[in-house]
């Protein structure tokens, strides 16, 4: 607020003076309020002094708005997950084994904290119940607006019942005026030029919905398995932010970065070659194509690449769901996937059979409504199987979905076919394949 005084005239020996009328110069300056009453002035709303510390300066310049920094949760500083174990476990010999104070959750695939309170649980809505700390059982009114209490006692999404709508004007601005840690615009997809086949790493480690975590025996300085192609790049962080964006209003999920996992080596090998271990069949994950991505999940402190549902029959691990999924964010899942389409080389997706029925539906639900356009709508590339086909997906996509991009210039994929995971729907012994080592 700024005040002006000023004297309508100033009388010298006898000279009178008479009514002068006065403009304040508030009244004269855009976007400037001069109280009458009060003789004071302000800035309209959204608008600030351009030198607040000079009493005759009326102009009033817009706020710019802020650049929205990435905040990053301590605990994503933590170099624990490289071992290729689940969090709150450690690798011993040739297995992943329980850190102390904690056990062996009800699937055998991840770790619980033991407590004897409510008290003893660290992870937010958990529970102790039954002398472990788990996410208690849902009521029909505890659950976040988009999803509904299931009979397992699990709140979960209903691919035909639409959450609230997202946000749809997400600003979309091109590499340069979108910066890497501004959270409130989304990368362009395109690439142009001729380097968009070159393999790079794929960095920052953090980014605008995504986090590239060390994994499989990487370390955050030694990140051997994250090269990809600069187009494929490109179009996660489009993606990845574009979630981040539409769905920042949606109550549900567990409001973490979206985990990457395997995509090539630097040379363009599959990962794991450098080692000796190359941990996917061979013609994948070659030359920066393909990449293995988590699901976006409801629950837990990250969206780390790890089974959403529930694998094991008799007692046996089946490599892929053998029941419908539990911590599954569907609708950010979805739209992930929706907007990967906006890529024409988009070759596949390749999901689990049992999240891939909910992720069509939710997809088609979300074209109807407008949410979504273009390729997702009318010719979509995600790929499943609810029972084995032959065509390579209906095992081992029950922790993360695959995708792969289609050449143009630069390198050339070795999986080229319209829908198998393999060149020629190659087969490959669920017992023998590499990758049942991998994203336990």
């Amino acid at each position: 607020m700024k005040k002006f005084l000023s004297l309508s005239c100033i009388l010298f020996a006898v000279t009178a003076c008479g009514p002068e009328e006065t403009v304040h110069p508030c009244e004269a300056s855009e976007f400037c309020v001069y109280d009458l009453e009060n003789k004071s002035s302000d800035c309209a709303q959204g608008y600030e002094w351009e030198n607040p510390d000079d009493m005759n300066n009326y102009n009033c310049v817009l706020i710019p708005e802020p650049v929205c920094e990435l905040n990053i949760p301590e605990k994503y500083m933590e170099d624990t997950y490289s071992t290729g174990c689940p969090p709150n476990s450690s690798s011993s010999g040739n297995g992943c084994y329980c850190d102390d104070g904690y056990t062996l959750n009800a699937s055998a695939d991840g770790c619980v904290q033991m407590c004897s309170a409510n008290s003893d649980c660290l992870e937010d809505g958990t529970a102790c119940i039954g002398g472990t700390c788990v996410v208690p059982p849902c009521s029909p009114d505890s659950c976040a607006e988009g999803l509904l209490c299931g009979n397992d006692g699990n709140c979960r999404a209903d691919p035909n019942v639409l959450p609230p709508e997202p946000k749809l004007d997400c600003p979309i601005l091109s590499a340069e005026e979108c910066i890497e840690d501004d959270i409130c615009c989304v990368p362009m997809w395109i690439c142009a030029g001729m380097d968009c086949g070159t393999l790079m790493p794929f960095n920052p480690e953090f980014g605008h919905g995504y986090w590239n975590y060390p994994l499989n025996g990487e370390t955050r300085t030694d990140q051997y398995r994250s090269y990809v192609r600069k187009d494929v790049w490109n179009l996660i962080k489009y993606a990845s932010a574009s979630v981040a964006c539409m769905s920042e209003t949606w109550e549900f999920g567990n409001g973490h970065l979206l985990g990457l996992g395997d995509m090539s080596e630097a040379n363009g090998a599959i990962p794991g070659t450098r080692e000796g271990q190359p941990g996917h069949p061979e013609g994948t994950h070659v030359n920066g194509h393909d990449m293995d991505i988590a699901y976006y999940q409801l629950n837990g402190d990250d969206n780390h690449l790890r089974a959403v549902c529930d694998h094991y029959q008799g007692g046996q691990d089946a490599y892929h769901c053998t029941s419908d999924p539990v911590n599954f964010d569907l609708w950010r899942t979805a739209l992930f996937l929706a907007k990967m389409h906006d890529n024409p080389s988009l070759r596949v997706i390749g999901v689990d059979g049992k999240l891939g029925v909910q992720i069509t539906t939710a997809m088609n639900q979300m074209c109807s409504a407008g949410w979504i356009q273009g390729e997702a709508c009318t010719n979509p590339k995600v790929t499943y199987e609810t029972t084995d086909n032959g065509y390579g997906w209906y095992h081992f996509h029950h922790h993360h979905f695959h995708i792969s991009v289609s050449g143009g210039v630069g390198l050339s994929s070795g999986n080229s076919g319209p829908e198998c995971f393999l060149p020629g729907c190659a087969q490959v012994n669920p017992e023998t394949d590499p990758r049942a080592h991998i994203y336990h």
